[in-house]
């Protein structure tokens, strides 16, 4: 059971008890995100989209995944060639504001697929 509740009082007045399960406490104190605002002004939209996708993923130490997956995650439609550019400038701009020590897309889009990189 993920989460208990129960209820004391009348028809007017109760008051309701929620209890999670002990895992779920675990995973929510662990796997939170924290979205940085005065850095995300700094960001085009689709900086934005990256950042937020990339909170998520701090609990690494390095990250690295395939550009098209990352790209479904943050909703972008374009081609990934054209999102590789966007990306490469954003990437730069979340080294310099200290948000990551590195970030790179590595691959050439055809005999090799883009693969995003990067160290926290």
């Amino acid at each position: 059971q993920i989460v208990s509740i129960d209820w004391v009082g009348e028809k007017n007045e109760a008051y309701y008890y929620f209890e999670f399960h002990p895992a779920v406490v675990l995973w929510l104190n662990e796997f939170r995100t924290y979205i940085d605002l005065n850095l995300r002004r700094k960001l085009t939209p689709f900086g934005k989209a990256l950042h937020r996708f990339l909170c998520s993923q701090k609990s690494f130490k390095t990250f690295s995944k395939d550009w098209q997956v990352v790209l479904t995650a943050i909703g972008y439609e374009g081609r990934a060639a054209e999102a590789n550019r966007k990306a490469k400038t954003q990437l730069a701009l979340l080294v310099k504001l200290e948000f990551i020590s590195s970030g790179s897309i590595t691959g050439n889009g055809r005999s090799e697929p883009y693969n995003l990189n990067i160290t926290f």
